[in-house]
């Protein structure tokens, strides 16, 4: 039997008080709060920093991102403190929605084209969280797309509220490639203020904005979890946001790199072996720092020479080193070929075999590190 590495985030509870705070939320002031994902609940956390926030989104990480003053600054949050770490410029625009995509490691963006209006055709664009590189996608063909989240099949998902009226098609699924959106169902609209969306590990899909909702993606249909209390316009989980990430944890958190954050090791796509399809992702990575992904079907725990972190595989351990292999920070991605599995010698993967997978990398000041490390069971 082999074995298999990929990473996941804990869940944060407020054990003293009996309530789960698993998510973070922020006003258009800039007020952070903690709210239950159970019952909608919101208390008063802290303060981003910035004002004219209307958007919110977790990393796999946990690194919360808002962006403020009408769209020139790309924050991130502490989520315990609700506090900012750090500010960017980036000069975007009246943004409207923010989602992190575990695909290519990049936040997607609504724009609204002309602040505040609410006729405009709103476009899809990419910000790089690590060089601030921004990209047009392309127009959505809606004007009051104010919500973004990606779910765990890794479709971009959108609120639409129409053009002023209060009236819009609601939920609309969003192509990553060209910008377009499509109403889900053409039979449900909107049924009130929608100012975030969220996605939990499960695949259960938030949006809301006085009040918390669970949406049905294929149907768009909305069940009312409770009121906020607040007018909310972004909100997302402390633990990574959206989903997806398959196999156990271990040797989590990894030890923090030149950038301050631990880097992590995120799988996504299908366990079948048939499909192949299964990607890696590393993000929290130093920018501009190479590395490469690493699997074995032994666990390992230790620290080696020039590294300041573990190295949580052992034995007969195989290098995705090959040129087209080779990443770069800030984010890392590779979708691996399980029929060649690069141990020595190479090997297929089996039903029933359970590779552990980590990444290496290159950190500032010649020394190495690596992120944390999931095992995946293939069926």
């Amino acid at each position: 039997m082999h074995r298999h590495i990929t990473t996941c985030v804990l869940s944060l509870l407020n054990a003293s008080s009996g309530v789960s705070q698993d998510m973070i939320g922020v006003d258009f002031f800039g007020t952070t709060y903690d709210v239950d994902s159970a019952t909608g609940a919101a208390s008063v956390l802290g303060s981003a920093g910035v004002s004219q926030v209307n958007c919110m989104a977790s990393s796999p990480g946990g690194t919360i991102y808002v962006v403020g003053e009408q769209g020139d600054r790309l924050v991130t949050l502490d989520p315990d403190a609700g506090a900012s770490t750090s500010s960017s410029f980036i000069g975007l625009g009246d943004v409207r929605g923010l989602a992190f995509s575990q695909t290519d490691g990049l936040l997607y963006a609504v724009k609204n084209v002309v602040p505040n209006s609410t006729t405009t055709i709103d476009e899809i664009w990419t910000i790089d969280p690590g060089s601030l590189a921004l990209n047009q996608v392309g127009a959505t063909g809606f004007a009051g797309v104010q919500a973004l989240a990606f779910a765990t099949t890794g479709e971009l998902y959108g609120y639409e509220l129409g053009n002023g009226g209060g009236v819009g098609v609601g939920l609309v699924r969003i192509d990553v490639t060209t910008g377009v959106a499509t109403d889900v169902n053409g039979a449900v609209g909107n049924t009130g203020g929608c100012q975030f969306m969220t996605s939990d590990a499960n695949g259960t899909m938030y949006v809301g904005q006085l009040e918390l909702f669970v949406v049905d993606v294929s149907t768009a249909a909305e069940t009312l979890v409770g009121a906020t209390g607040v007018d909310l316009r972004g909100l997302d989980f402390k633990t990574g946001g959206p989903p997806g990430c398959r196999g156990t944890v271990y040797c989590s958190p990894a030890i923090p790199n030149s950038t301050g954050a631990s880097g992590v090791l995120c799988a996504t796509g299908s366990l079948s072996i048939p499909a192949n399809n299964l990607t890696l992702t590393a993000t929290e990575l130093p920018p501009g720092q190479f590395g490469y992904f690493l699997v074995s079907a032994t666990q390992g725990s230790f620290v080696p020479p020039g590294s300041t972190g573990f190295l949580c595989l052992s034995n007969n351990i195989g290098r995705f080193n090959m040129a087209a292999q080779i990443i770069q920070g800030p984010t890392g991605v590779l979708q691996i070929d399980l029929g060649a599995i690069p141990v020595n010698p190479p090997v297929a993967t089996q039903s029933g075999d359970l590779w552990d997978f980590q990444c290496w990398y290159r950190d500032i000041g010649g020394t190495s590190n690596f992120t944390d490390a999931v095992s995946i069971l293939f069926p």
